[in-house]
């Protein structure tokens, strides 16, 4: 496995039927650099260019969807400004472009490009379903049809994002702030209707990570040094307290598998945990498992590659 340079404030995509990692380089080229070598196997300008911060890189297809706000900017001599805008564009992407001379693939790829003036966007996608929450609205965009609105939601009472994903089955879940910035999490379905609220504990965030679904309903949330697990009907099941938390997922056997204090472990129904991987150095992203049972989790200097527990 090559030692590859991650952004240290991007989202990236690990696309695993291509063997390769989708980046956002410093020059605003959005990137597809081969797991083997780190080596681009294609590249292409993106409409943001460096001046978004990348939130979500997705792959449907031969359509890349990249989602992201604006870095903050402002004078040097003056406070930084804080964003203002969100940025969503869509590009054709083949499994093996045409490219020029430089690497670049050719043409214009790019099949559409939305601005909206929403500071705190979050993004998830579901298939051809891509979820933007904004302040006190949440936006369904159709990746089949050039971003075209499908709806937009409205969940009860003013809000601000605080995280976003979608489950297995294309349930919304959403932390969101409310009145008094008591944090929720809402289970919503597409048509807007909400099936699930929790009141998350005082203290949790400022920056929470989009929550993680598991098999019969059980939720994920976790921020920097917190990992809490909810049962469908909104109990907690178990909490974990680390450190640092820096990402999990749910394996198809049921089991989570997390980055805590910078080693990747496995913990079953009831939070007990057990080792699973460590390197050098420690850990800064959460795990990613691969349908062949690999692992790749990424230190400060290179990913790493872990055989099948």
């Amino acid at each position: 496995m090559a030692a590859l340079a991650l952004p240290p404030d991007d989202e990236v995509l690990l696309d695993a039927g291509r063997d390769q990692l989708v980046v956002l380089d410093p020059l605003g080229f959005l990137v597809g650099r081969r797991l083997v070598d780190g080596r681009s196997a294609w590249r292409l300008q993106a409409r943001g260019g460096a001046g978004f911060e990348t939130r979500l890189v997705a792959r449907r297809g031969e359509r890349v969807v990249v989602c992201g706000v604006e870095r903050p900017g402002g004078d040097v001599h003056g406070p930084p400004t804080a964003p203002t805008l969100a940025r969503v564009e869509l590009h054709a992407v083949g499994d093996a472009p045409a490219l020029d001379e430089d690497g670049a693939v050719e043409g214009d790829t790019c099949l559409a490009d939305v601005l909206r003036p929403a500071p705190g966007t979050r993004f998830a996608r579901h298939g051809d379903a891509l979820a933007l929450a904004s302040r006190d609205r949440v936006h369904l965009l159709d990746l089949a049809h050039g971003l075209a609105v499908r709806r937009g939601l409205a969940p009860f009472e003013p809000f601000e994002p605080r995280a976003l994903a979608f489950d297995e089955a294309g349930r919304l879940l959403l932390v969101a702030a409310v009145a008094g910035d008591a944090l929720l999490l809402w289970g919503l379905t597409q048509g807007g209707e909400r099936g699930l609220q929790v009141a998350l504990p005082a203290g949790l965030g400022p920056a929470i990570a989009p929550p993680v679904c598991g098999p019969e309903g059980r939720v994920y949330v976790e921020d920097a040094r917190h990992l809490l697990a909810f049962e469908a009907d909104g109990r907690l099941a178990w909490g974990r307290l680390a450190r640092g938390v820096a990402g999990a997922v749910v394996a198809a056997c049921g089991a989570v598998v997390a980055t805590l204090d910078g080693v990747v472990v496995a913990l079953d129904a009831r939070g007990n945990l057990r080792e699973l991987a460590r390197a050098d150095e420690p850990f800064v992203t959460g795990p990613a498992l691969l349908d062949d049972g690999r692992l790749l989790v990424a230190g400060a200097r290179a990913l790493h590659a872990f055989a099948p527990a």
